[in-house]
């Protein structure tokens, strides 16, 4: 299946199916953000989980200096 859309005065484009996967909570968000591996070690590092950050990164561009921001922090803290 795909998806058509009509922007108004352009021509129509055609995209790609979209994948959803279950909105995650912030906690989990926030964790994969910043690389947590301690948040739930029983859930695997998921291709979709960075596709999901990355996606909103590209939403949202102040997520990404956030998120370099936040690593940045945590790891002063581990040393």
């Amino acid at each position: 299946m795909i998806r058509l859309l009509f922007p108004l005065g352009k021509a129509p484009l055609a995209l790609e199916p979209v994948r959803t996967i279950p909105i995650p909570s912030a906690r989990r968000v926030f964790g994969w953000l910043v690389g947590w591996r301690n948040l739930a070690v029983e859930e695997p590092r998921s291709a979709d989980h960075e596709r999901f950050v990355q996606a909103l990164c590209k939403i949202e561009p102040v997520v990404g200096e956030v998120r370099s921001l936040a690593r940045e922090f945590l790891g002063l803290m581990h040393r």
